[in-house]
């Protein structure tokens, strides 16, 4: 009797193919959900700036606002903040957009937003879409609503 122990060589080239294809799966929802956080947190910050200008206003009793620059797709590329009259600049990461996309003739195209002490009034509210720069990550939609300028995060415009 010639009993040889271990493995042929067909049955770990089959293992190995078995693996290749499991972990070719398993990347590919990584780097989505890697995409998607990468979505979620352009939001929350900018989302995050738009409270703090909020809150600000009816803090301080001073007028609050937004500007920004836009690259020539129309994306924000970086935006200033001015809350207590005092300015800070943030640069949007280069792997998120965010688009103004409405309302056009009193927010986007003079790309001003200004938050009116003391009450934190607005004349129009706005809605922002953030995606992700090189995949079909769905966006996320910060608005900032009329009169009280509540931001709020939805997944429609």
């Amino acid at each position: 009797m010639n009993a040889r122990a271990g493995f042929t060589l067909v049955e770990l080239l089959i293992v190995l193919a078995i693996l290749g294809i499991l972990m070719s799966i398993g990347f590919s929802s990584l780097l989505r959900q890697i995409r998607t956080n990468e979505v979620a947190d352009g939001a929350r910050q900018f989302g995050g700036d738009l409270t703090v200008l909020r809150d600000g206003a009816q803090r301080h009793s001073v007028s609050s606002g937004l500007n920004w620059n836009t690259a020539a797709s129309g994306d924000l590329t970086t935006y200033t903040l001015t809350n207590n009259g005092q300015t800070s600049s943030r640069t949007v990461n280069s792997k998120v957009k965010i688009t103004c996309i409405e309302p056009v003739a009193t927010v986007c195209t003079p790309r001003t937003l200004t938050f009116n002490a003391p009450f934190s009034e607005m004349s129009s509210g706005a809605v922002f879409r953030v995606q992700h720069a090189i995949s079909s990550i769905p966006p996320i939609y910060v608005k900032v609503t009329g009169v009280t300028g509540k931001v709020m995060y939805s997944a429609q415009p």
